[in-house]
């Protein structure tokens, strides 16, 4: 065993030198095999159809040529099949001894004189899929059953590297699909949430949500989350932006919010895609899904549109660290809170006075607040009460799409009025708030994060 933990030490630090690549992992414990053992081959192989498919390999100088990744070798005519199935030992240190293994070696156009090969195991379930193989042209007598448990120790580093390299590629085959998906027509229909001035008692704005028609059946956080994996986060955004363009020029007097990440202000389609806007009547929303690494730069981006009327705001204010940085780093016209804040907060003074102090923060710095997450009359009036002046939520409106919007609004507007109905009652009638659970430090990090396009308000 100490052997084995110092070939595995050796082969870790090959690798950072190699390759820090999950198969560069699998390359170099091929290679770690193979120069320890002083075969001329070593390889990986998974089992397709008839065929077993070459997954990595690692030759010798002047060594035999199995074909390469990707290369299908006839089932029956390899060691790596006939092992895994038992009809021949894991360890053959002669094959000519061996009547099915010396037939193989002479059907190949090469020479197998010695072969070691163990099973290639799903890290989780421990299920076989593959085989971890190993040979030399000449026969080695020295090699022996004890060997295998050094070739197992490098086929679990190599099982657990293409494992972790599979999904990856899968995951990126799935975004690319989706992306693609999303690109025909009507894959991407935005719908809009009215957003209520509590002193007008009417809608002031709507922000625009990607819905994606192409995975219904997926969240639309999770599709940003896939896009993201392959680069394609920012392009959706953007088309939210030209699609919600659709309101914003449709002569409506509502400010339209749309949300961007900062990596999307930075593009260079930025520009061009926000030029045709009409900026005095469009919100930008930058929330705390991805960091911004230089506040400088992002604030003289958009510094121009600003003076041309666009407005800038931080959303899920109160969900960690990065949201509270962009307040003090970007001065934005408006902060709206994070939904956790606001769930319950009729009865906890622990949110109370998390968002007593957030109205408290933008009054001294001219900024307008929005209670994000409203669901109940209750909140509604709690959030007032604390001097929010404007609110956003399932009671006042779930997205609805543009054909709708209006009957969204008139409804939002009724329901508005119908909830603070009794907002003149005395507070000293009202019952005393009872705090139903502790708040906890980090609570707020992982509750219902949003990210761009897919607010739940």
């Amino acid at each position: 065993m100490a052997l084995i933990k110092s070939a595995l030490e050796q082969h870790a630090k090959g690798l950072a030198r190699e390759d820090e690549s999950q198969l560069g992992t699998v390359k170099a414990a091929l290679r770690a095999v193979r120069e320890h053992l002083d075969m001329d081959v070593a390889y990986i192989s998974d089992l397709s159809g008839e065929a077993w498919v070459l997954l990595a390999v690692d030759h010798a100088p002047g060594a035999p040529d199995l074909g390469g990744v990707g290369a299908r070798l006839d089932k029956d005519c390899t060691f790596c099949h006939h092992t895994a199935i038992g009809a021949l030992p894991a360890v053959l240190p002669d094959t000519q001894r061996d009547t099915l293994a010396a037939k193989l070696s002479g059907d190949l156009p090469f020479t197998i004189g010695s072969h070691i090969s163990v099973p290639l195991r799903h890290p989780e379930s421990g299920e076989e899929y593959g085989m971890f193989c190993c040979f030399s042209e000449r026969t080695d007598l020295s090699l022996q059953d004890r060997d295998t448990a050094f070739v197992e120790a490098f086929a679990a580093v190599s099982a657990k590297a293409l494992r972790t390299e599979l999904l990856a590629k899968q995951r990126a085959d799935e975004a690319i699909a989706l992306a693609n998906s999303i690109r025909r027509a009507g894959g991407l229909v935005p719908h809009f949430q009215p957003i209520y001035d509590l002193r007008q008692r009417a809608p002031v704005a709507v922000e625009a949500l990607a819905r994606f028609k192409a995975a219904s059946m997926m969240a639309p956080s999770a599709c940003f989350d896939l896009l993201e994996s392959v680069a394609k986060r920012t392009e959706i955004e953007l088309d939210v932006i030209r699609r919600a363009a659709d309101v914003a020029l449709g002569g409506t007097e509502l400010r339209v919010n749309v949300n961007l990440s900062p990596c999307a202000v930075m593009d260079v389609k930025f520009a061009e895609t926000i030029a045709v806007l009409p900026l005095d009547k469009l919100v930008l929303e930058i929330t705390e899904h991805a960091p911004v690494e230089d506040y400088p730069a992002l604030i003289g981006k958009l510094q121009p549109y600003r003076e041309l009327g666009l407005q800038l705001a931080v959303d899920d204010v109160g969900a960690g660290y990065a949201s509270l940085n962009h307040v003090l780093g970007l001065a934005p016209d408006i902060i709206k809170t994070d939904r956790a804040l606001v769930n319950g907060i009729d009865i906890d003074p622990a949110r109370q006075a998390l968002v007593s102090s957030l109205v408290e923060f933008a009054q001294s710095t001219d900024t307008v607040l929005v209670a994000e997450g409203v669901e109940t009359a209750a909140e509604l009036r709690e959030v007032e009460r604390l001097g929010v002046r404007r609110v956003q939520g399932y009671l006042t409106g779930r997205p609805a799409p543009l054909q709708t919007l209006a009957e969204t609004l008139a409804q939002g507007s009724e329901t508005l009025e119908a909830a603070l109905s009794d907002v003149n009652q005395p507070l000293a009638e009202r019952p005393a708030p009872v705090r139903t659970q502790p708040l906890e430090i980090g609570m707020f990090d992982e509750t219902c994060r949003a990210s761009p396009g897919v607010t739940r308000a």
